[in-house]
């Protein structure tokens, strides 16, 4: 008789998985603050649009409406926000540009 070898980790509970990206993004903030504060990068847009997609994202932990599309309220995808933490849409609306009806 064979048993079959579990290929896959077991997945975190969804509360440890948000605590994790919750201090991913803190990291992430506290890295872009240096970096904007540093001279060299004073007025760097694509490092302030960063930022402010890092606190966008923690103010959202807060209000308790992340890990959700803020195009169509769908949920977003766990490994998208493992990837990218401060991701605001979900896969299908990033595929479309945002503009997917809500109704979905």
């Amino acid at each position: 008789m064979s048993h079959a070898i579990a290929t896959t980790t077991p997945e975190l509970p969804r509360g440890i998985v948000r605590v994790m990206l919750r201090k991913q993004l803190q990291v992430m903030r506290s890295t872009l603050l240096a970096e904007i504060t540093n001279q060299a990068h004073a007025g760097d847009q694509p490092m302030l649009r960063r930022f402010a997609q890092v606190e966008s994202a923690l103010r959202r932990m807060n209000e308790g409406t992340f890990g959700r599309c803020v195009e169509c309220g769908g949920p977003i995808a766990l490994e998208r926000l493992q990837t990218s933490p401060d991701a605001t849409w979900d896969g299908v609306c990033e595929a479309h540009g945002g503009h997917v009806q809500a109704d979905r």
